[in-house]
């Protein structure tokens, strides 16, 4: 929802003022302002935190692994990888990183290797 305008004649052209929040937007008399979806409803293009999950009730299986990206206090990024039985506090593993396009590199080729292995998102 869009906060409401605030309209004025320029000296040369009409132009339009909206202020939501922070944010300020000029718009000409030709333009018109669309709506962008919210951050949280947009799809992560490098996933930050992943959970698998591998069930089977036959071998009495009920793994999980969980993976989280973080950023620590010297400008690095970790890759912390927990594993376990479902509902057990399991283990932890932190790998450290140079920046975090390494971090989601190791991420999903981690991901790609349980997903082979038969865990489910």
């Amino acid at each position: 929802m869009f906060a409401p305008c605030a309209s004025f004649f320029a000296r040369r052209a009409n132009i339009a003022i909206c202020q939501t929040g922070n944010l300020t937007v000029r718009l000409s008399s030709k333009q018109r302002l669309v709506k962008m979806p919210e951050p949280a409803h947009q799809l992560e293009v490098f996933p930050r935190l992943l959970h698998l999950r591998r069930l089977d009730p036959a071998r009495n299986m009920r793994r999980y692994y969980r993976m989280a990206i973080e950023s620590d206090l010297f400008g690095k990024s970790s890759l912390v990888r927990e594993w376990g039985r479902i509902g057990s506090r399991g283990q932890m593993l932190v790998e450290t990183h140079s920046d975090e396009g390494q971090a989601v590199n190791a991420l999903m080729k981690l991901a790609r290797a349980k997903e082979r292995k038969g865990y489910v998102r």
